[in-house]
Protein backbone atom coordinates (compact mmCIF):
# COMPACT_ATOMS: atom_id res chain seq x y z
CA UNK A 1 0.00 0.00 0.00
CA UNK A 2 1.39 3.43 -0.80
CA UNK A 3 2.35 4.69 2.03
CA UNK A 4 1.74 8.33 1.24
CA UNK A 5 -1.46 10.09 0.94
CA UNK A 6 -2.44 13.46 -1.00
CA UNK A 7 -4.58 15.60 0.61
CA UNK A 8 -6.29 18.41 -1.73
CA UNK A 9 -6.91 21.75 0.10
CA UNK A 10 -6.55 25.33 -1.94
CA UNK A 11 -2.68 24.02 -2.67
CA UNK A 12 -1.80 20.21 -3.45
CA UNK A 13 0.32 18.94 -1.03
CA UNK A 14 1.98 15.24 -0.08
CA UNK A 15 1.51 14.42 3.62
CA UNK A 16 2.68 11.45 5.13
CA UNK A 17 0.87 8.39 6.69
CA UNK A 18 2.13 4.87 7.22
CA UNK A 19 0.24 2.04 5.49
CA UNK A 20 -1.50 1.20 9.18
CA UNK A 21 -2.89 4.91 9.62
CA UNK A 22 -4.48 4.60 5.70
CA UNK A 23 -6.08 1.17 6.16
CA UNK A 24 -7.48 2.05 9.52
CA UNK A 25 -8.61 5.99 8.49
CA UNK A 26 -10.24 4.91 5.14
CA UNK A 27 -11.73 1.88 6.62
CA UNK A 28 -15.74 2.18 6.65
CA UNK A 29 -17.31 0.28 9.33
CA UNK A 30 -18.79 2.31 11.89
CA UNK A 31 -16.81 1.14 14.80
CA UNK A 32 -13.16 0.92 14.80
CA UNK A 33 -10.68 -0.32 17.12
CA UNK A 34 -6.93 0.44 17.24
CA UNK A 35 -4.75 -1.28 19.85
CA UNK A 36 -0.98 -0.09 19.01
CA UNK A 37 2.07 0.28 20.45
CA UNK A 38 4.21 3.43 21.84
CA UNK A 39 5.19 4.90 18.54
CA UNK A 40 2.81 3.83 16.15
CA UNK A 41 1.63 7.61 15.42
CA UNK A 42 -1.53 7.48 16.59
CA UNK A 43 -1.73 11.31 17.17
CA UNK A 44 -0.87 12.19 13.49
CA UNK A 45 -3.77 9.04 12.76
CA UNK A 46 -6.39 11.62 15.21
CA UNK A 47 -5.39 14.09 13.15
CA UNK A 48 -6.12 12.73 9.66
CA UNK A 49 -9.85 11.25 11.19
CA UNK A 50 -10.20 14.35 12.18
CA UNK A 51 -9.14 16.35 8.74
CA UNK A 52 -11.54 13.62 7.13
CA UNK A 53 -14.50 14.31 9.52
CA UNK A 54 -14.08 18.21 9.05
CA UNK A 55 -14.47 17.52 5.12
CA UNK A 56 -18.32 15.37 5.56
CA UNK A 57 -19.52 15.96 8.74
CA UNK A 58 -19.58 19.73 8.18
CA UNK A 59 -21.68 21.78 10.77
CA UNK A 60 -21.39 18.62 13.18
CA UNK A 61 -20.49 17.86 16.17
CA UNK A 62 -18.45 14.84 17.76
CA UNK A 63 -16.98 14.39 21.43
CA UNK A 64 -13.19 13.27 21.99
CA UNK A 65 -13.07 11.36 25.17
CA UNK A 66 -9.91 10.32 26.80
CA UNK A 67 -9.12 10.18 30.91
CA UNK A 68 -9.53 13.88 31.81
CA UNK A 69 -9.24 16.87 29.37
CA UNK A 70 -6.03 17.93 30.98
CA UNK A 71 -4.53 14.83 29.07
CA UNK A 72 -5.94 15.63 26.06
CA UNK A 73 -4.81 19.56 26.16
CA UNK A 74 -1.60 19.03 27.48
CA UNK A 75 -0.85 15.70 25.73
CA UNK A 76 -2.46 14.70 23.03
CA UNK A 77 -3.90 17.95 21.78
CA UNK A 78 -0.54 19.53 20.65
CA UNK A 79 0.74 16.85 18.03
CA UNK A 80 -2.35 16.72 16.30
CA UNK A 81 -2.27 20.39 15.84
CA UNK A 82 1.25 20.01 14.51
CA UNK A 83 -0.13 17.67 12.29
CA UNK A 84 -3.47 19.17 10.68
CA UNK A 85 -0.82 22.85 10.31
CA UNK A 86 1.37 20.19 7.93
CA UNK A 87 -2.14 19.39 6.73
CA UNK A 88 -2.42 23.22 6.02
CA UNK A 89 -5.13 23.72 8.72
CA UNK A 90 -4.19 26.01 10.77
CA UNK A 91 -5.04 26.80 14.37
CA UNK A 92 -6.22 30.48 14.70
CA UNK A 93 -6.98 30.49 11.28
CA UNK A 94 -8.94 27.26 10.05
CA UNK A 95 -9.79 26.50 13.92
CA UNK A 96 -9.61 28.07 17.13
CA UNK A 97 -9.20 25.70 20.92
CA UNK A 98 -11.06 26.95 23.56
CA UNK A 99 -12.42 30.05 22.49
CA UNK A 100 -16.11 31.45 20.78
CA UNK A 101 -15.25 32.34 17.53
CA UNK A 102 -18.85 34.65 17.58
CA UNK A 103 -17.91 36.45 20.81
CA UNK A 104 -17.87 40.18 19.61
CA UNK A 105 -14.86 41.77 18.45
CA UNK A 106 -13.48 38.08 17.08
CA UNK A 107 -11.86 37.88 14.22
CA UNK A 108 -13.05 34.48 13.43
CA UNK A 109 -17.10 35.67 13.41
CA UNK A 110 -16.85 34.41 9.52
CA UNK A 111 -17.26 30.58 10.76
CA UNK A 112 -20.11 28.95 10.14
CA UNK A 113 -22.31 28.05 13.01
CA UNK A 114 -22.45 24.14 13.77
CA UNK A 115 -26.23 22.68 13.52
CA UNK A 116 -26.09 21.97 17.35
CA UNK A 117 -23.69 24.55 18.94
CA UNK A 118 -22.38 24.55 22.24
CA UNK A 119 -22.71 26.76 25.13
CA UNK A 120 -19.44 26.81 26.59
CA UNK A 121 -16.19 26.65 24.42
CA UNK A 122 -13.41 26.05 27.12
CA UNK A 123 -13.30 22.31 26.15
CA UNK A 124 -14.47 22.89 22.43
CA UNK A 125 -12.62 23.14 19.13
CA UNK A 126 -14.41 24.99 16.43
CA UNK A 127 -13.50 24.67 12.78
CA UNK A 128 -14.27 27.40 10.23
CA UNK A 129 -16.93 25.35 8.26
CA UNK A 130 -18.89 24.93 11.39
CA UNK A 131 -17.46 20.91 12.31
CA UNK A 132 -17.29 21.41 16.20
CA UNK A 133 -14.79 18.96 18.45
CA UNK A 134 -16.20 18.52 21.97
CA UNK A 135 -13.81 17.52 24.85
CA UNK A 136 -15.41 15.22 27.21
CA UNK A 137 -13.35 13.70 30.38
CA UNK A 138 -14.03 9.86 31.75
CA UNK A 139 -13.30 11.25 35.15
CA UNK A 140 -16.57 12.46 35.91
CA UNK A 141 -18.51 10.41 33.76
CA UNK A 142 -22.15 11.60 35.32
CA UNK A 143 -22.14 15.01 34.11
CA UNK A 144 -22.05 13.95 30.44
CA UNK A 145 -25.41 12.08 30.15
CA UNK A 146 -27.46 13.83 27.60
CA UNK A 147 -25.35 14.84 24.55
CA UNK A 148 -25.89 14.21 21.54
CA UNK A 149 -23.19 13.41 18.50
CA UNK A 150 -22.63 12.79 15.50
CA UNK A 151 -19.72 10.79 15.63
CA UNK A 152 -17.12 9.86 18.84
CA UNK A 153 -13.31 9.34 19.02
CA UNK A 154 -11.96 7.77 22.28
CA UNK A 155 -8.31 7.93 23.07
CA UNK A 156 -6.62 5.24 25.42
CA UNK A 157 -10.19 3.38 25.76
CA UNK A 158 -8.28 0.82 28.30
CA UNK A 159 -8.33 3.73 31.05
CA UNK A 160 -11.75 4.05 30.27
CA UNK A 161 -14.59 2.41 32.32
CA UNK A 162 -17.08 -0.21 30.48
CA UNK A 163 -19.57 1.65 32.14
CA UNK A 164 -19.00 4.71 30.41
CA UNK A 165 -18.61 3.76 27.15
CA UNK A 166 -21.51 1.58 26.97
CA UNK A 167 -24.05 4.05 29.06
CA UNK A 168 -22.38 7.47 28.31
CA UNK A 169 -20.24 7.67 25.07
CA UNK A 170 -22.12 4.77 22.81
CA UNK A 171 -25.38 6.48 23.52
CA UNK A 172 -24.63 9.79 23.09
CA UNK A 173 -23.70 9.09 18.66
CA UNK A 174 -27.58 9.64 17.71
CA UNK A 175 -29.44 12.76 16.11
CA UNK A 176 -29.20 14.56 12.49
CA UNK A 177 -30.13 11.34 10.86
CA UNK A 178 -30.84 12.47 7.31
CA UNK A 179 -28.58 15.65 7.44
CA UNK A 180 -25.47 13.70 6.70
CA UNK A 181 -25.01 10.80 4.14
CA UNK A 182 -21.35 9.94 4.49
CA UNK A 183 -20.20 6.90 6.07
CA UNK A 184 -18.31 8.10 8.72
CA UNK A 185 -21.52 9.75 10.05
CA UNK A 186 -22.58 7.60 13.52
CA UNK A 187 -19.57 6.24 13.36
CA UNK A 188 -17.14 5.67 16.91
CA UNK A 189 -13.34 5.28 16.77
CA UNK A 190 -11.59 3.92 19.73
CA UNK A 191 -7.95 4.33 20.11
CA UNK A 192 -5.67 2.67 22.70
CA UNK A 193 -2.56 0.47 23.81
CA UNK A 194 -3.41 -3.01 25.06
CA UNK A 195 -4.60 -3.71 28.69
CA UNK A 196 -2.91 -4.41 31.30
CA UNK A 197 -5.75 -4.61 34.14
CA UNK A 198 -8.94 -6.53 34.16
CA UNK A 199 -10.66 -3.50 33.80
CA UNK A 200 -9.60 -2.64 30.83
CA UNK A 201 -10.31 -5.98 29.03
CA UNK A 202 -13.50 -4.70 27.53
CA UNK A 203 -11.34 -2.80 24.33
CA UNK A 204 -9.91 -6.34 23.65
CA UNK A 205 -13.28 -7.71 22.97
CA UNK A 206 -13.99 -5.96 20.20
CA UNK A 207 -11.88 -8.08 18.11
CA UNK A 208 -14.10 -10.92 18.42
CA UNK A 209 -17.00 -8.71 18.00
CA UNK A 210 -15.32 -7.60 14.60
CA UNK A 211 -14.13 -11.17 13.28
CA UNK A 212 -18.20 -12.12 14.02
CA UNK A 213 -19.26 -8.70 12.46
CA UNK A 214 -17.07 -7.37 9.95
CA UNK A 215 -19.24 -5.26 8.00
CA UNK A 216 -20.07 -3.20 11.18
CA UNK A 217 -16.51 -3.87 13.46
CA UNK A 218 -13.04 -3.24 12.40
CA UNK A 219 -10.41 -4.29 14.65
CA UNK A 220 -6.40 -3.53 14.07
CA UNK A 221 -3.62 -4.67 16.36
CA UNK A 222 -0.46 -2.78 15.27
CA UNK A 223 3.29 -2.53 16.25
CA UNK A 224 5.23 0.93 16.41
CA UNK A 225 7.08 -1.04 14.00
CA UNK A 226 4.43 0.14 11.58
CA UNK A 227 5.97 3.58 11.82
CA UNK A 228 9.35 2.54 11.40
CA UNK A 229 9.96 5.06 8.64
CA UNK A 230 9.24 8.09 11.11
CA UNK A 231 10.96 6.43 13.97
CA UNK A 232 14.33 5.09 12.87
CA UNK A 233 15.81 1.99 13.37
CA UNK A 234 18.22 3.72 16.47
CA UNK A 235 14.71 4.72 18.29
CA UNK A 236 13.56 0.67 18.48
CA UNK A 237 17.35 -0.09 19.75
CA UNK A 238 17.08 3.27 21.85
CA UNK A 239 13.77 1.40 23.58
CA UNK A 240 14.99 -1.80 23.98
CA UNK A 241 18.10 -1.18 25.91
CA UNK A 242 16.30 1.12 28.35
CA UNK A 243 13.26 -1.15 28.98
CA UNK A 244 12.68 -4.76 30.36
CA UNK A 245 12.28 -7.11 27.41
CA UNK A 246 8.29 -7.31 29.32
CA UNK A 247 7.82 -3.66 28.65
CA UNK A 248 9.50 -3.45 25.51
CA UNK A 249 7.57 -6.44 23.58
CA UNK A 250 4.15 -5.13 24.75
CA UNK A 251 4.63 -1.77 25.15
CA UNK A 252 6.33 -1.14 21.50
CA UNK A 253 6.23 -4.21 19.89
CA UNK A 254 3.08 -4.59 21.03
CA UNK A 255 3.10 -8.33 21.51
CA UNK A 256 -0.26 -9.68 22.67
CA UNK A 257 -0.47 -10.71 26.45
CA UNK A 258 -3.48 -13.13 27.22
CA UNK A 259 -2.90 -12.76 31.31
CA UNK A 260 -1.15 -10.69 33.26
CA UNK A 261 2.43 -10.54 33.84
CA UNK A 262 2.13 -10.14 37.35
CA UNK A 263 -1.09 -12.36 37.79
CA UNK A 264 -1.84 -14.74 40.10
CA UNK A 265 -1.66 -17.41 37.33
CA UNK A 266 1.06 -16.06 35.30
CA UNK A 267 2.31 -19.77 34.71
CA UNK A 268 -0.92 -19.79 32.47
CA UNK A 269 -0.18 -20.51 28.72
CA UNK A 270 -3.14 -21.54 26.55
CA UNK A 271 -0.72 -22.72 23.92
CA UNK A 272 0.13 -25.31 26.61
CA UNK A 273 -3.06 -25.55 29.16
CA UNK A 274 -5.76 -25.16 26.58
CA UNK A 275 -7.10 -27.68 23.79
CA UNK A 276 -9.34 -27.44 20.95
CA UNK A 277 -12.08 -30.78 21.53
CA UNK A 278 -12.58 -33.06 19.39
CA UNK A 279 -16.09 -33.29 17.57
CA UNK A 280 -18.48 -35.61 16.22
CA UNK A 281 -21.82 -34.18 14.19
CA UNK A 282 -20.66 -30.87 16.03
CA UNK A 283 -20.51 -32.05 19.32
CA UNK A 284 -17.67 -32.16 21.54
CA UNK A 285 -16.67 -35.77 22.65
CA UNK A 286 -14.15 -34.64 25.14
CA UNK A 287 -15.80 -36.25 28.19
CA UNK A 288 -15.82 -40.34 28.67
CA UNK A 289 -19.12 -40.98 29.69
CA UNK A 290 -17.96 -44.73 31.59
CA UNK A 291 -15.95 -42.40 34.24
CA UNK A 292 -16.41 -40.30 37.26
CA UNK A 293 -16.95 -36.32 36.56
CA UNK A 294 -16.33 -33.77 39.41
CA UNK A 295 -17.50 -30.14 39.74
CA UNK A 296 -16.03 -27.46 41.95
CA UNK A 297 -18.21 -24.61 43.12
CA UNK A 298 -17.80 -20.74 43.84
CA UNK A 299 -21.09 -19.12 45.59
CA UNK A 300 -21.11 -14.89 46.18
CA UNK A 301 -24.20 -13.05 46.67
CA UNK A 302 -24.81 -12.16 42.98
CA UNK A 303 -22.86 -15.17 40.86
CA UNK A 304 -23.05 -18.82 41.25
CA UNK A 305 -20.76 -20.78 39.25
CA UNK A 306 -18.94 -24.21 38.93
CA UNK A 307 -16.37 -25.65 36.34
CA UNK A 308 -16.48 -29.26 35.63
CA UNK A 309 -13.14 -31.76 35.95
CA UNK A 310 -12.75 -35.55 34.67
CA UNK A 311 -9.38 -36.51 35.70
CA UNK A 312 -8.16 -38.82 32.31
CA UNK A 313 -5.14 -40.93 33.07
CA UNK A 314 -2.99 -38.04 34.89
CA UNK A 315 -4.33 -35.16 33.24
CA UNK A 316 -6.83 -33.09 34.74
CA UNK A 317 -9.61 -31.59 32.31
CA UNK A 318 -11.44 -28.83 32.67
CA UNK A 319 -14.40 -29.35 30.13
CA UNK A 320 -16.91 -28.13 30.72
CA UNK A 321 -18.09 -24.43 32.91
CA UNK A 322 -21.86 -23.61 34.29
CA UNK A 323 -22.78 -20.52 35.91
CA UNK A 324 -25.61 -18.36 37.23
CA UNK A 325 -26.12 -14.34 37.89
CA UNK A 326 -28.80 -15.33 41.46
CA UNK A 327 -28.11 -16.81 44.54
CA UNK A 328 -30.83 -18.60 44.58
CA UNK A 329 -30.11 -20.04 41.29
CA UNK A 330 -27.76 -22.44 42.78
CA UNK A 331 -30.10 -25.45 42.15
CA UNK A 332 -31.06 -24.06 38.22
CA UNK A 333 -27.44 -24.36 37.66
CA UNK A 334 -27.08 -27.98 39.09
CA UNK A 335 -30.13 -28.92 36.51
CA UNK A 336 -28.22 -26.78 33.98
CA UNK A 337 -25.21 -29.07 34.40
CA UNK A 338 -27.18 -32.38 34.46
CA UNK A 339 -29.57 -31.12 31.67
CA UNK A 340 -25.96 -30.85 29.66
CA UNK A 341 -24.92 -34.63 30.95
CA UNK A 342 -27.91 -36.32 30.62
CA UNK A 343 -26.08 -38.79 28.21
CA UNK A 344 -23.50 -39.38 30.69
CA UNK A 345 -23.70 -42.86 31.38
CA UNK A 346 -21.77 -43.40 34.98
CA UNK A 347 -23.94 -40.80 36.78
CA UNK A 348 -21.54 -40.19 39.67
CA UNK A 349 -19.83 -36.92 40.61
CA UNK A 350 -17.50 -35.60 43.11
CA UNK A 351 -18.00 -32.00 44.63
CA UNK A 352 -15.34 -29.58 45.42
CA UNK A 353 -15.37 -25.68 46.27
CA UNK A 354 -15.67 -22.82 48.54
CA UNK A 355 -15.21 -24.40 51.61
CA UNK A 356 -18.02 -21.86 52.68
CA UNK A 357 -20.18 -24.02 51.04
CA UNK A 358 -20.43 -26.56 54.05
CA UNK A 359 -21.80 -23.71 56.43
CA UNK A 360 -25.29 -23.75 57.68
CA UNK A 361 -27.57 -21.31 55.49
CA UNK A 362 -29.59 -19.28 57.46
CA UNK A 363 -32.88 -20.05 55.20
CA UNK A 364 -32.53 -23.25 53.98
CA UNK A 365 -32.07 -26.48 56.63
CA UNK A 366 -28.94 -27.48 54.47
CA UNK A 367 -25.50 -26.60 53.79
CA UNK A 368 -24.96 -25.62 50.13
CA UNK A 369 -23.25 -27.99 49.22
CA UNK A 370 -26.08 -30.64 50.96
CA UNK A 371 -28.61 -28.64 48.84
CA UNK A 372 -26.39 -29.03 45.61
CA UNK A 373 -26.09 -33.12 46.82
CA UNK A 374 -29.88 -33.36 46.63
CA UNK A 375 -30.84 -31.57 43.49
CA UNK A 376 -28.05 -33.67 41.51
CA UNK A 377 -30.04 -36.69 43.13
CA UNK A 378 -33.34 -35.38 41.89
CA UNK A 379 -31.48 -36.05 38.56
CA UNK A 380 -30.34 -39.49 39.56
CA UNK A 381 -27.10 -38.71 40.05
CA UNK A 382 -24.64 -39.98 43.06
CA UNK A 383 -22.60 -37.04 44.45
CA UNK A 384 -19.59 -36.95 47.08
CA UNK A 385 -18.96 -33.60 48.73
CA UNK A 386 -15.31 -33.74 49.02
CA UNK A 387 -14.99 -30.22 50.68
CA UNK A 388 -14.53 -30.80 54.84
CA UNK A 389 -16.73 -28.69 57.30
CA UNK A 390 -14.83 -26.34 58.83
CA UNK A 391 -11.75 -25.94 56.47
CA UNK A 392 -9.85 -22.61 55.84
CA UNK A 393 -9.88 -20.52 52.25
CA UNK A 394 -6.70 -18.15 54.15
CA UNK A 395 -3.99 -20.17 52.22
CA UNK A 396 -3.43 -17.46 49.81
CA UNK A 397 0.72 -17.72 49.19
CA UNK A 398 0.27 -21.51 49.82
CA UNK A 399 -2.27 -21.56 46.72
CA UNK A 400 -0.44 -19.50 44.47
CA UNK A 401 2.91 -21.13 45.01
CA UNK A 402 0.71 -24.52 44.59
CA UNK A 403 -0.75 -22.76 41.26
CA UNK A 404 2.77 -22.10 39.73
CA UNK A 405 4.30 -25.29 40.20
CA UNK A 406 1.13 -27.29 38.77
CA UNK A 407 1.21 -25.09 36.11
CA UNK A 408 4.64 -25.24 35.16
CA UNK A 409 3.88 -28.77 34.57
CA UNK A 410 7.71 -30.03 35.54
CA UNK A 411 6.66 -31.75 39.17
CA UNK A 412 6.45 -35.25 37.75
CA UNK A 413 3.76 -36.02 41.23
CA UNK A 414 1.27 -33.61 39.95
CA UNK A 415 -0.79 -34.14 36.93
CA UNK A 416 -1.10 -31.77 34.01
CA UNK A 417 -3.62 -29.40 33.30
CA UNK A 418 -5.51 -29.05 30.34
CA UNK A 419 -8.87 -26.34 29.14
CA UNK A 420 -11.15 -26.90 27.05
CA UNK A 421 -10.69 -24.13 24.79
CA UNK A 422 -14.02 -23.48 23.71
CA UNK A 423 -16.35 -24.75 26.66
CA UNK A 424 -14.57 -23.67 29.34
CA UNK A 425 -13.39 -20.17 27.41
CA UNK A 426 -14.72 -17.79 31.01
CA UNK A 427 -12.55 -20.47 32.93
CA UNK A 428 -9.43 -19.17 30.85
CA UNK A 429 -10.09 -15.41 30.86
CA UNK A 430 -11.49 -15.69 34.59
CA UNK A 431 -7.42 -16.57 35.41
CA UNK A 432 -5.96 -14.33 32.75
CA UNK A 433 -7.76 -11.27 34.43
CA UNK A 434 -6.75 -11.90 37.86
CA UNK A 435 -4.74 -9.45 39.38
CA UNK A 436 -2.73 -10.53 42.94
CA UNK A 437 -1.90 -8.02 46.03
CA UNK A 438 1.46 -7.58 47.60
CA UNK A 439 -0.16 -10.31 49.99
CA UNK A 440 -0.78 -12.77 47.41
CA UNK A 441 -4.15 -12.31 47.96
CA UNK A 442 -6.58 -11.81 43.84
CA UNK A 443 -7.22 -8.62 43.73
CA UNK A 444 -10.95 -9.28 43.39
CA UNK A 445 -12.40 -5.70 42.89
CA UNK A 446 -13.92 -7.13 39.44
CA UNK A 447 -16.26 -8.50 41.65
CA UNK A 448 -17.51 -5.78 43.13
CA UNK A 449 -17.91 -4.07 39.84
CA UNK A 450 -21.63 -4.54 38.61
CA UNK A 451 -20.56 -3.79 35.43
CA UNK A 452 -18.00 -6.00 35.03
CA UNK A 453 -18.69 -9.00 33.44
CA UNK A 454 -18.93 -11.45 36.56
CA UNK A 455 -18.38 -14.58 34.12
CA UNK A 456 -14.69 -13.26 33.46
CA UNK A 457 -13.98 -11.80 37.38
CA UNK A 458 -11.96 -13.76 39.73
CA UNK A 459 -15.01 -16.55 40.52
CA UNK A 460 -13.80 -19.05 37.83
CA UNK A 461 -10.67 -19.05 38.74
CA UNK A 462 -11.52 -19.79 42.21
CA UNK A 463 -12.91 -22.82 41.19
CA UNK A 464 -9.95 -24.03 39.83
CA UNK A 465 -7.73 -23.55 42.93
CA UNK A 466 -10.42 -25.17 44.75
CA UNK A 467 -10.32 -27.93 42.59
CA UNK A 468 -6.84 -28.51 42.01
CA UNK A 469 -5.34 -27.58 45.32
CA UNK A 470 -7.46 -29.77 47.64
CA UNK A 471 -7.32 -32.51 45.86
CA UNK A 472 -3.88 -32.72 45.15
CA UNK A 473 -1.59 -30.86 47.39
CA UNK A 474 -0.80 -33.49 49.82
CA UNK A 475 1.12 -35.01 46.51
CA UNK A 476 3.85 -32.57 47.36
CA UNK A 477 3.84 -33.38 50.88
CA UNK A 478 4.62 -37.00 49.98
CA UNK A 479 1.98 -37.60 52.84
CA UNK A 480 -0.49 -40.26 52.09
CA UNK A 481 -2.70 -39.02 55.27
CA UNK A 482 -3.09 -35.90 53.52
CA UNK A 483 -5.17 -36.77 50.38
CA UNK A 484 -8.52 -35.46 50.85
CA UNK A 485 -11.19 -36.88 53.11
CA UNK A 486 -8.72 -38.16 55.37
CA UNK A 487 -9.01 -36.88 58.98
CA UNK A 488 -5.18 -34.62 58.76
CA UNK A 489 -6.08 -33.08 55.63
CA UNK A 490 -8.59 -30.70 57.53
Amino acid sequence: MNTKMSLMMSNARQVYFNAAQIRFATARQKIKTLIAGRGFGKSTLIALILYQMMRVLRRGKIFFSSTTVEQIKNSTLPPVIEKLAEMGIIEDKHFVVGKNPWAQGSRHAWFKRPISPVKEFDNVVTFFNGFTVVLLSAAKPSGKRGGSYDAGIIDEAVFIKRAFFEQVLLKMIRGNLYRFSSWMHHSIIILSSQARTPEGKWVHEFELKAQKNPKTFLFMWESARANEAVLGADWFAAQKQSSTDLDYQIEVENEKITQLPDGFYHKLDRSIHAYKPSKVLGKMIDIRSDEMLEASFDFSGKFQCASLWQEQGFVERCVRRFYAKDKSKIRALVDDMCNHLKSHEFKYIRLWGEPRGRDRNPIEQDDIFTIIQKQFALHGWTAEIMVPQGMSTKRHKERFTFMEIILDGQDQRLPKVLFNAEASEDVLISMENTDMLEDFTKNKSAERDPNFPQEHAPHFSDTVDYYLYYKHQWRLNDQVNLRPGSASSV
